[in-house]
């Protein structure tokens, strides 16, 4: 039995682990999209130039965005395209986050039947 408790604790851990992972993802997709909302052309930015090293710049046209679209291939589209990738994305995770639930459940409700019947 001890083997079993020991599994399920570390199936919940990793589930957890992974739900972080999921919430961190769908932060960030949101900060980007409010970022995307309210960034104004002439706007001072830091851009990523890699390795930890950035510089000042300002912005230009904010029409149309680069969008990596996996791969590392990265397409120009417009603000608003870009946007309702970002809100399917979340949806994605939103649904990751639900499934992610309902299995942690599953397993903090075996957790708890081996926890009763070891205290028979």
């Amino acid at each position: 039995m001890n083997e079993e408790i020991y599994y399920i604790q570390e199936r919940i851990e990793a589930l957890r682990e992974y739900l972080n992972e999921l919430q961190l993802r769908k932060l960030e997709y949101e900060m980007t999209k409010r970022n995307l909302k309210q960034l104004k052309e002439g706007d001072e930015i830091l851009v990523p130039l890699g390795s930890g090293i950035f510089f000042n710049a300002k912005v230009g046209r904010i029409e149309k965005v680069f969008v990596n679209i996996g791969a590392d291939v990265v397409m120009e589209k417009e603000v608003e395209e870009t946007i309702k990738i970002i809100d399917e994305q979340i949806k994605k995770i939103d649904k990751a986050i639900d499934e992610t639930m309902e299995e942690l459940n599953y397993w903090y409700g075996m957790l708890e039947e081996y926890a009763k019947a070891s205290k028979k």
